[in-house]
C-alpha cells in the first residue's frame, strides 16, 4: 500500500497516480491544497525538478517550491487550518509541514525567497519553536495567529496583525532578535540586507489594514477574467481532469528547471483523505457599517473548506438591508446582483444601480473571490451622463449563500458628489451547467 501523509489511498487512484507521477511525488506528503490559483501558479518538486501547474483544489507537498508569475496570485489551506497567500512574482520553498490531527502538535520549515505572503496559522503555532520561515535576512518564529511579509528590493517588511513574531537576524555585524506583535513595543519592521532594524508606528506602505495592497497602477486595469482570464477558467473547470499535457514555462536563471523536466498535473486527493479541521482560534474581521454584525463573517479558516466543497455558478441577487446614501438626497431604485463561479473562483459579471436626484447611479465590475475579502474591479461607473469611479467591497457571511457589499462611487469630474452604502444579498437563482 502506498499512503500520502498519513491516510490510505483507493486502489484506483493509486493505479493511477502511479502511471502518470514520479515516486518522488507518491513519497511526499501532503501539505495543503490551493484554494485559489490566479495566472501562472506552480510547483517544483525539488528533489527531481518536476513542474505541475496548480489549479483550484491541487495538492501542494512538503518538498515543493511555490511559484506565482506577475500578476499572479494563489492561496493554500494547510494541513492544519491554517492559510498561507503568495503574492505575485513570489516563491516559497515548503521544507516540512506535518501535523499529528490527534495530538493536535506538528511542525512548518518554510523559507520565502521572494515576494510576500501572508498567513493565518492553524493549529501549529511557534511557542516551541516548531513553525519557522526562514528568510533573506534570516529565520522568523511564529507565535501568532495573523502576520505578513515581504521582500522588496532586498528588505524584509513586517507586519503582525494578531499574535507575535520573533526575528532571529543573521545578516551584519552582530547577530540579534527583534519580537514584533502582541505584547512588544512595536508591530511592523522593516529590516535590510545587513541586518538593520527600523520598526515602525504604522504599517509599511506596501501593507494594508491586513493584506498586501496592490500596485495602484493594477488597481485601473481590469482583473481580465473575461478575457485572458477565460483561459485560465475553462482549465480551471475541469479541476478532476488529469494527465492533460501543460506546457513548459519558461523560468528564471535560478531555477533548476530546464526543458527535460517533466511537467505533470498535481494528483488530486479525495476529499476523504483530507485531514478534518482541527481547533483552531478564530480570527477576528471587522466589516463597517454593519459592526453589530461581525461575528456573523465566516472565519477564514472555515471558509476555505466551504470553497473547496462548493461547485458551480450561482447568482446574488436577492437584495435586503439596504442602507445607501448619496450628496444629492433621497435614494430609490436600488437593484443589485453578482455572480460567482465556485470552480474558477472568479466573479465574472456583477452590477449595481440606484437613483437619486442627480440621475442614476451605476457601476459594473468583476473580480476573484478570496478567503478575506473578494478583489473586486469596477470596470464602469458613471453617475446620469458623467463618468464616475469608485471601490466595491464584498465577503461571505453565515455561509456561502450570502453576502455583504460595501461600496463607495463619486463623479471623476466633481468629486464632492459621491454616494456609499451597503447591502446584503443572496442566492436566488442558480445557473445550470
Amino acid at each position: 500500500m502506498i499512503r500520502l501523509g498519513q491516510y490510505q489511498l483507493n486502489i484506483c487512484f493509486m493505479l493511477f497516480i502511479g502511471l502518470s507521477l514520479p515516486l518522488n511525488v507518491l513519497a511526499s506528503k501532503v501539505a495543503g491544497k490551493t484554494i485559489i490559483a490566479k495566472g501562472e501558479v506552480s510547483a517544483i518538486q525539488t528533489k527531481t525538478t518536476t513542474k505541475r501547474k496548480l489549479k483550484r483544489r491541487s495538492a501542494i507537498f512538503d518538498i515543493d517550491l511555490v511559484k506565482t508569475a506577475n500578476k499572479s496570485k494563489t492561496q493554500f489551506r494547510m494541513l492544519d487550518g491554517g492559510m498561507i497567500s503568495l503574492k505575485e512574482n513570489s516563491e516559497l520553498f515548503i521544507a516540512k509541514y506535518e501535523f499529528d490531527v490527534k495530538e493536535q502538535k506538528g511542525s512548518v520549515a518554510m523559507e520565502l525567497l521572494k515576494g510576500g505572503l501572508r498567513s493565518v496559522t492553524g493549529a501549529i503555532k511557534s511557542e516551541k519553536g516548531n513553525y519557522k520561515l526562514s528568510t533573506p535576512i534570516g529565520s522568523i518564529g511564529i507565535r501568532g495567529t495573523h502576520y505578513e511579509i515581504e521582500i522588496i528590493n532586498g528588505e524584509v517588511l513586517v507586519a503582525v496583525w494578531d499574535g507575535a513574531v520573533d526575528i532571529d537576524i543573521d545578516v551584519g555585524a552582530l547577530a540579534q532578535q527583534v519580537s514584533l506583535g502582541e505584547g512588544e513595543n512595536f508591530s511592523y519592521a522593516k529590516i535590510d540586507a545587513v541586518g538593520e532594524v527600523t520598526e515602525l508606528l504604522l504599517p509599511p506602505e506596501n501593507f494594508n489594514e491586513g493584506h498586501s495592497s496592490d500596485p495602484k497602477s493594477e488597481s485601473e486595469e481590469t482583473l481580465a477574467v473575461q478575457g485572458d482570464e477565460s483561459k485560465n477558467q475553462e482549465e480551471q473547470t475541469q479541476i478532476e481532469a488529469e494527465g492533460s499535457e501543460v506546457a513548459i514555462e519558461q523560468e528564471e536563471p535560478e531555477t533548476i528547471v530546464d526543458e527535460d523536466i517533466e511537467i505533470v498535473e498535481t494528483p488530486t486527493t479525495q476529499e476523504s483523505d483530507w485531514v478534518p479541521e482541527p481547533a483552531i482560534e478564530e480570527l477576528e474581521l471587522i466589516v463597517e457599517p454593519f459592526q453589530d454584525e461581525v461575528e456573523t463573517l465566516i472565519p477564514p479558516n472555515n471558509l476555505a473548506d466551504l470553497i473547496l466543497e462548493k461547485t458551480g455558478s450561482f447568482t446574488y441577487d436577492n437584495i435586503s438591508e439596504i442602507a445607501v446614501s448619496s450628496t444629492l438626497g433621497q435614494v430609490s431604485d436600488f437593484q443589485a446582483s453578482m455572480t460567482i463561479n465556485f470552480d474558477s473562483g472568479t466573479i465574472p459579471t456583477g452590477n449595481l444601480s440606484f437613483t437619486d436626484n442627480g440621475g442614476e447611479w451605476f457601476a459594473a465590475f468583476n473580480g476573484i473571490i478570496n478567503i478575506d475579502a473578494f478583489e473586486i474591479n469596477v470596470n464602469f461607473a458613471s453617475h446620469g451622463n458623467n463618468k464616475a469611479g469608485g471601490d466595491i467591497e464584498a465577503f461571505f457571511i453565515n455561509d456561502l449563500n450570502h453576502t455583504l457589499t460595501n461600496f463607495n462611487l463619486f463623479e471623476i469630474e466633481n468629486r464632492q458628489i459621491t454616494s456609499n452604502g451597503s447591502f446584503r444579498s443572496s442566492i436566488k437563482n442558480v445557473i445550470m451547467k
